[in-house]
């Protein structure tokens, strides 16, 4: 079965910690060999590793509200029905809770508080599906507030520890990509 990629992000804020999941994209389709994608509404063409095929999607809209997007653009490709298990998914998503330098996917699990996750879930009626996290750390300073550091650029201090991280993202995909499961 052809697999759904999507790279969650805010147009416009590239370099930001929130936008991980849609800079995650460009270097699928960068080591894939395609051109760079814009955000849009619908898949892209298929990507093919080995004889896998999957497709990548950056949404249009902002990270919170890109579930009606990922929804529409889906049912294009299969169908939707609330609490059927869509082990074909997969949405990648900064996550705060998870040190940078990390990644894991997960399936079914908690959202963590990521209103992009949450929306993707409300708008397909489920969260059977997986989620690639991407570790963002929280700021250092006690008072520096979490909405600011996530749609700030990514802190100088902690760039190379997120590329680690992204590059594990990217192991982890492969491994989904062959065996679908978490990790």
């Amino acid at each position: 079965m052809e697999r759904f990629v999507v790279g969650l992000g805010n147009p416009g804020l590239d370099g930001t910690v929130h936008n991980m999941g849609s800079a995650f994209i460009d270097e699928l389709v960068r080591i894939y060999g395609r051109s760079p994608i814009a955000a849009a509404a619908a898949f892209s063409s298929a990507l093919v590793s080995a004889e896998i095929q999957f497709r990548v999607l950056k949404p249009m809209s902002e990270m919170n509200v890109s579930g009606r997007v990922v929804f529409n653009a889906l049912k294009k490709h299969v169908q939707v029905r609330g609490s059927v298990p869509m082990p074909f998914l997969l949405v990648v998503a900064d996550d705060v809770d998870l040190s940078p330098g990390k990644a894991r996917i997960r399936f079914a699990k908690s959202m963590r508080g990521h209103n992009g996750i949450k929306n993707i879930a409300k708008e397909l009626g489920s969260n059977l599906f997986f989620v690639l996290w991407i570790g963002a750390g929280r700021p250092s300073c006690r008072n520096n507030n979490l909405s600011d550091y996530v749609l700030d650029k990514i802190p100088e201090n902690q760039r190379e520890a997120i590329d680690k991280g992204v590059r594990k993202g990217l192991l982890l995909f492969q491994k989904w990509l062959w065996c679908g499961e978490e990790v």
